[in-house]
């Protein structure tokens, strides 16, 4: 069971936790920097309160249905092999050698195993292996020879090998922030739209970081950089 959430006096996206591992703070600072309607939330001391009662909850999440999806994602999430190269966590563990952890920093939290082998594994994982930045990836780890552009695309492609890490700590956010809306999930349609819609997500986010990572690769060094190595 995760430990009781501390208050907190600060937050920034750059150092954010875990998702069990943040302060009531966090957790708020996320809802209210994500929101585009914020006139819609509750007021700040309502929005303190609630957060208390729903640390209290299961998943730190008030809605079943929501709880619910949390389940589910666990076990898409432990399916996820953008490689293809049987790279997927195995019974909610994690592979020799990795060290995942979506939701709390000392703790796998995933349902069972499913092999990847259901119509959404096939459906999320087919999409993924299509990405040219994940094709780049592959063809890194089965090179004998190291990373030639010095380590930067070799960590992205580290990423891939753990894909449950930021599906998991995507999907509990956008989760919370439906619970702090009063959203909940109304069917089976609305649950796989949220779960298929963070793999597109952290797909998508994967895909800048590797645009990004390429342009930073390929610019000319700077004059100052070159008269220090002259």
């Amino acid at each position: 069971m995760p430990p009781r959430p501390e208050v907190g006096r600060g937050a920034s996206t750059a150092t954010l936790p875990a998702p069990f591992d943040r302060t009531l703070f966090e957790r708020l600072f996320t809802v209210l920097q994500a929101s585009a309607h914020r006139d819609e939330l509750p007021t700040v001391p309502e929005l303190v309160r609630r957060e208390v009662g729903r640390s209290c909850a299961p998943l730190g999440l008030r809605d079943e249905t929501l709880r619910v999806a949390v389940v589910l994602g666990g076990r898409l999430a432990v399916g996820l092999d953008p490689l293809g190269a049987g790279t997927a966590a195995r019974g909610g563990r994690v592979e020799a050698g990795q060290h995942a952890t979506p939701l709390r920093e000392t703790e796998m939290e995933t349902g069972a195993a499913s092999g990847g082998g259901t119509a959404a594994h096939r459906a999320v994982n087919s999409r993924w292996r299509r990405e040219a930045s994940v094709l780049r990836a592959r063809r890194m780890t089965v090179s004998p020879r190291p990373d030639p552009d010095g380590g930067v695309l070799e960590a992205l492609a580290r990423d891939l090998r753990t894909p449950w890490t930021a599906y998991m700590r995507r999907l509990w956010v956008r989760l919370h922030g439906r619970d702090v809306r009063d959203a909940p999930l109304t069917d089976t349609a609305s649950a796989w739209a949220v779960l298929d819609g963070v793999a597109r997500s952290v797909m998508m986010d994967h895909r800048a970081r590797v645009r990004t990572a390429l342009r930073s690769l390929a610019a000319p060094p700077s004059p100052v950089a070159e008269r220090r190595s002259a």
